[in-house]
């Protein structure tokens, strides 16, 4: 499943992780990090600047990949 920054700070996002992590879902989850979604900075918009962290409050893991560089994605 991908998705850009901007929508992980909608709340369905967090129910989709929810749900994957009960269901024991075999998902993976890329976002893209522009660092702008529709003109707002990701620092304006949540607290959270680490976004492959947004996993972790549903024991998910996450690891930042540069996705200039295909072995690492």
């Amino acid at each position: 499943c991908m998705m850009g920054d901007g929508a992980v700070r909608q709340g369905i996002l967090h129910e989709t992780f929810n749900m994957a992590m009960t269901w024991k879902l075999p998902v993976i989850f890329v976002i893209e990090n522009n660092n702008y979604a529709m003109g707002t900075s990701v620092e304006r918009t949540s607290n959270v600047q680490e976004l492959y962290t947004l996993g972790e409050s549903y024991d998910m893991p996450g690891e930042a990949v540069n996705a200039m560089r295909c072995a690492d994605v």
